[in-house]
């Protein structure tokens, strides 16, 4: 059944039902209402099997590529057999026209329901409703929603996935929302105000509140050789795994654990000595788990004098994070420029923190040439790249963009999926029927400009 994964076979696949079901609709409503049907084909072109039963002749042909109906008459000028006349479809009424016409989409919508329907009862995996990265000053941090959270709860509507968090906060432009999250074993509500952005893909405003499902990993970059803990070999490109600090285990795969735990580390009382577990990490194929790679442990101590500062630690510890460190370099003509394990700071002067930053300040870039300021073995360097060009399909056109054609160490990885699944056929069917307006409603704004 492998042939049936290939894109090709796929499409014709995913067509040709598509097109068979639409065709089927104004085939079986034209039948109900009267309408004479003279041929129903699965398929189009020369004819491999087909058979006459009463006025339709049915058929199978070669191209597999959904099939077509033809009504008797469709057009006055037609000529019919004698035992048609004045059945014709031009000569049915109005009504039973309209519904013979418009049974072709709404059996589509019907098919969708029922594929959402079917795919929800089988399970579909789905990204959790945890906060991940904020955006700094973004609403969702002055509300108080930090790393961790999960939220289950938006105006007394349940949350099961990311999904249906980003939906009702991008249907809330400048509104309240009440967020009920999880937290600690504990439930609590917090009030946001979405700030009002414009929709990138088609027009139209939307809310934010400047969340991400997403986690950076706690890939380190090398930012000052001379760091307390850069000193004692770690190398841009190793993760933290976890730490032993007190006879207890801290996990630290993601950034904000690390940040988190040389925090807590830097203000206890206790030994300020703890065990750190390292790995290479490779973004081709790691994710939010431990990867094969081999495991070492590394023996740190803090300085008595380290207070743990957001706005310094990466200089005094020597270490930062990897979200914008050069892991590959995909453009050949970049490679007299930029390196790997180089990270990104400004772009034309525009200091870049993130990869949100970054992709705020790239996305609509229509220069080919773009001072960059990037940081190598601890030294600053200012270096005009040329970027690659790509055509952009817009609401106004085709539009040439330039874009950095790198790929990033640390990235941004996503934690474990959660399946959501009904078993209950009614509230699948309801599932269903959402999915697909929503689906509607996204295609008949881009087509008609509004959201």
């Amino acid at each position: 059944m492998e042939f049936l994964a290939h894109p090709i076979v796929a499409i014709v696949l995913l067509l040709g039902i598509l097109v068979f079901v639409h065709e089927f609709g104004h085939f079986l409503v034209g039948k109900l209402c009267g309408i004479p049907v003279e041929i129903f084909s699965i398929g189009f072109g020369p004819v491999i099997f087909g058979f006459q039963h009463k006025e339709t002749h049915y058929r199978i042909s070669v191209i597999p590529l959904g099939g077509f109906v033809k009504f008797y008459g469709a057009l006055p000028s037609e000529e019919v057999p004698s035992f048609i006349k004045g059945r014709e479809f031009f000569r049915a009424s109005i009504p039973a026209r309209l519904a013979t016409v418009f049974a072709g989409p709404v059996f589509n919508i019907i098919l969708a329901i029922f594929v959402f329907s079917a795919m929800v009862m089988y399970g579909i995996k789905q990204a959790p409703a945890m906060i991940g990265e904020l955006i700094p000053g973004s609403p969702a941090e002055k509300g108080g929603l930090v790393f961790g959270d999960k939220v289950v709860g938006i105006n007394d509507e349940n949350i099961a996935s990311w999904k249906d968090l980003q939906r009702i906060i991008s249907d809330s432009p400048a509104k309240d929302l009440k967020i009920k999250i999880e937290r600690q074993g504990q439930i609590l509500e917090k009030t946001i105000a979405t700030e009002t952005v414009d929709e990138k893909e088609m027009p139209g405003k939307k809310g934010r509140i400047g969340i991400s499902p997403y986690m950076i990993p706690s890939v380190f970059t090398v930012v000052n050789p001379e760091g307390f803990i850069a000193k004692l070999g770690i190398k841009t490109g190793e993760r933290a795994l976890r730490a032993n600090w007190n006879g207890k285990v801290y996990p630290l795969l993601f950034w904000r654990q690390w940040s988190q735990f040389l925090s807590d580390v830097s203000a206890s009382s206790e030994a300020k000595t703890f065990e750190l577990e390292l790995q290479n990490f490779d973004p081709a194929k790691d994710d939010a788990k431990q990867s094969d790679a081999a495991v070492r442990k590394l023996a740190i101590e803090l300085p008595a004098s380290f207070v743990f500062d957001a706005n310094t630690f990466a200089d005094v510890t020597g270490l930062s994070q990897s979200q914008l460190t050069f892991a590959k370099i995909k453009n050949p003509e970049l490679g007299n420029s930029l390196q790997v394990n180089d990270k990104l700071i400004s772009w034309n002067g525009r200091p870049v923190n993130n990869l949100f930053e970054l992709g705020e300040i790239s996305s609509e870039n229509k220069q080919e040439t773009v001072q960059l300021e990037i940081l190598r073995e601890g030294k600053k360097l200012a270096l005009p790249v040329k970027m690659q060009a790509v055509e952009v399909q817009k609401l106004e056109g085709k539009v040439t963009l330039y874009t950095l054609s790198v790929e990033f160490l640390g990235g941004l990885v996503q934690p474990e999926p959660v399946e959501e699944k009904f078993s209950n056929p009614f509230q699948a069917l309801a599932y269903g029927t959402r999915e697909t307006v929503e689906m509607m409603r996204n295609i008949g704004g881009a087509l008609i400009g509004h959201p």
